[in-house]
């Protein structure tokens, strides 16, 4: 989607001429895309993706290292409407068997990332997913199992992992904790990203009841990371990362409706400064002794 923004390339003034020409959207889809503009999206989407690829390969080249490349996949066929299974998908109508939408959407995701990867393969980078709501794995164990299984059967095993970031995490009720023990092997790369969580009653409850994000009725709300206010906390988060033995880039990504930028994000640089702290290397007795 993000790419139609974008001033180079064709989709930007592809849809704008499609609507000048006289066309709508139908009523009842009013983001709908025109299927010429819709792959053009896509061909402009893959080609950046493989420059990324290409990018993230000259650089660990460069700079000695492995470099991560995080990002999004999206939830082909609809996926994403169907997190809350009500009413339950049918599996047949009139004897004509409907594929589970949850599988077909893991197929598209090999069909439409399967050259990206591919060439992650030839340049030896990882593509990190951050667990997220509208994704193919929503920020929970369950449906990160079934992403990372699947993409590893398919013949990704090494290639396709995670980004780490617990905050759409803690809301859905969900430990990062856990999540870093169950995928160590998977997580490439980590943010760290503040949330709040109210804790008893709200308003507009945990989805949101249709407001903006960071509306104050909201039930969880972006907030400087190792805040008073965040529910996540910054220094298990950092020690469960030094346990499991992960070497990788962790990156602050900074969101607060109700902090000033520049101020927020070096308070949450001072609140991560000061919680990783080195890990001993040795037990608690074996210390002792020296």
């Amino acid at each position: 989607t993000l790419n139609l923004w974008s001033s180079k390339g064709q989709a930007r003034a592809a849809l704008p001429g499609w609507r000048q020409a006289g066309n709508q959207p139908p009523r009842t889809d009013p983001y709908y895309v025109p299927p010429e503009v819709g792959k053009l999206i896509h061909e402009e989407a893959q080609r950046d993706l493989l420059a990324c690829v290409r990018y993230a390969g000259h650089l660990s080249r460069l700079q000695n290292r492995k470099v991560a490349l995080p990002g999004f996949v999206g939830s082909p066929a609809h996926c994403w409407s169907h997190w809350f299974l009500f009413p339950p998908l049918p599996t047949e109508m009139e004897g004509y068997k409907i594929p589970d939408v949850r599988q077909v959407s893991l197929e598209l995701l090999v069909e439409r990332f399967g050259p990206v990867w591919d060439l992650c393969k030839q340049y030896g980078v990882t593509f990190d997913l951050e667990c997220h709501p509208s994704e193919r794995a929503m920020g929970d164990l369950e449906s990160a199992s079934d992403y990372i299984n699947y993409m590893c059967k398919a013949g990704y095993e090494g290639v396709v992992g995670f980004n780490l970031d617990g905050s759409h995490m803690e809301w859905q009720n969900v430990s990062v904790i856990q999540f870093i023990r169950e995928f160590a092997d998977f997580i490439h790369c980590a943010h760290i990203k503040g949330v709040w969580v109210a804790r008893e009653h709200c308003r507009a409850g945990l989805l949101g009841g249709h407001r903006p994000m960071g509306h104050w009725a909201n039930g969880w709300n972006f907030v400087t990371a190792g805040s008073a206010r965040d529910a996540n906390s910054v220094e298990e988060i950092f020690i469960e990362l030094n346990r499991v033995g992960y070497d990788g880039a962790v990156s602050i990504e900074w969101e607060d409706n109700d902090a000033h930028q520049l101020a927020g994000a070096k308070a949450a640089l001072a609140n991560c400064r000061r919680a990783d702290l080195p890990p001993s290397g040795m037990r608690h007795d074996e210390m002792l002794k020296g």
